[in-house]
């Protein structure tokens, strides 16, 4: 540097290192903000597996993979009936949690196993497998 100021050529190299620096962090934020929506995604899977075994427990001994259509049958429903609402304001509640989002309860002998599939950034699938006993 002279007494008169900066040359154009310091300029030029000066801001093209803020500028690599900004993009770089700016990477790095965009990938933060993403691994978390991932992470907050999980959270409300987790979450809304947790929800259907409180409701499978709650209505024990239904066959929950033969449920009837949901109705109407409001106010006096029979358990498999009142199951099926169950199930069905579950998985509304479930599409609207999760992008994408199905759901598949397979039963055996002494255990539910509840599969749930939703939408993450990238167009990949996440899958999170949870067990309840009967």
């Amino acid at each position: 540097m002279n007494a008169r100021g900066f040359s154009l050529v310091e300029v030029t190299v000066a801001l093209l290192l803020l500028a690599t620096a900004t993009v770089a962090a700016l990477g790095l934020a965009l990938g933060g903000f993403a691994a978390t929506a991932e992470s907050r995604r999980a959270e409300l899977a987790t979450a809304m597996a947790a929800d259907l075994a409180g409701r499978i427990r709650m209505l024990g001994e239904i066959d929950w993979e033969n449920l009837p259509a949901p109705g109407t049958c409001l106010p006096h429903c029979e358990a498999p009936e009142l199951a099926a609402l169950e199930f069905a304001a579950w998985q509304g509640a479930l599409a609207a949690a999760l992008p994408g989002a199905q759901a598949w309860l397979e039963g055996g002998a002494e255990a539910w196993l509840l599969t749930l599939e939703w939408d993450e950034t990238g167009d990949r699938r996440r899958e999170l497998r949870w067990g309840m006993a009967r």
